[in-house]
């Protein structure tokens, strides 16, 4: 019996058959689950419309001067690090500087120096240390700024 050709892959213009090795979710993508699975549900959804309403432009956490539209609302302080889905704890970025500020979380260690949510931080090497303001020493900032911090350091060896 004759073998039936391969179907062309589904992703407009490809012109491989499949399983497509450009389109095909890897192993990574699948144990990843979808939005909701990781924790941004409708909840999240909202609160998303609502900074990308309260901060059209992105942010500029690294102080290029990005006057790019905010596409991804974000969460200054991962959610994975404790950060939670306050509104204070979001802002608008364009894509660019999400996924950059996103790469560098990776290699970020987050301290926590109080259980209060906080509002200011310390950084020293790849070290962010989260303070309340009641507990914060005097050369703490606003935790906005620990993305510009991080990328001084490692552009220039000290804190800007």
């Amino acid at each position: 019996m004759p073998r039936s050709l391969a179907l062309p892959c589904n992703h407009p213009r490809c012109p491989n058959r499949k399983p497509c090795p450009l389109h095909t979710k890897s192993t990574t993508d699948q144990q990843r689950g979808n939005s909701t699975e990781r924790g941004y549900g409708y909840q999240w959804q909202q609160m998303r419309l609502i900074i990308l309403r309260r901060e059209p432009i992105c942010q500029d956490p690294f102080r290029t001067g990005c006057k790019a539209p905010a596409t991804q609302a974000d969460h200054i302080i991962p959610k994975w690090a404790g950060g939670t889905d306050s509104i204070e704890n979001g802002e608008g970025l364009c894509e660019s500087d999400h996924g950059l500020k996103t790469r560098i979380e990776q290699g970020i260690i987050f301290e926590h120096a109080t259980s209060e949510i906080p509002t200011l931080c310390t950084v020293y090497g790849n070290t962010v240390t989260l303070y309340s303001s009641e507990n914060a020493p005097s050369y703490a900032v606003s935790i906005k700024e620990w993305p510009h911090l991080i990328e001084s350091i490692q552009l220039t060896g000290r804190i800007a």
